[in-house]
C-alpha cells in the first residue's frame, strides 16, 4: 500500500456566517454556477436548522 501524506486544515472563523447577508451569498453561489438542488440543500439547512445537546446521557 502506497503511504500517502494526508493533511488537515481546520479555520475557525468565529460568527463570519451570521455576518454576512445570506440572500447576496445564495445569489453570489447562484452566478458562480452552483446547482439550484445544492443551493435548495443548503438554503433549507440554514433556514431549518437545529441543534440538540446530549450531555452525559441526558
Amino acid at each position: 500500500m502506497k503511504k500517502t501524506p494526508v493533511l488537515g486544515l481546520f479555520i475557525d472563523f468565529q460568527k463570519a456566517f451570521d455576518s454576512l447577508s445570506h440572500v447576496k451569498l445564495w445569489d453570489k453561489l447562484r452566478t458562480l454556477g452552483v446547482s439550484a438542488k445544492f443551493l435548495r440543500i443548503m438554503i433549507n439547512f440554514y433556514n431549518e436548522a437545529k441543534i440538540k445537546l446530549d450531555v452525559n446521557g441526558a
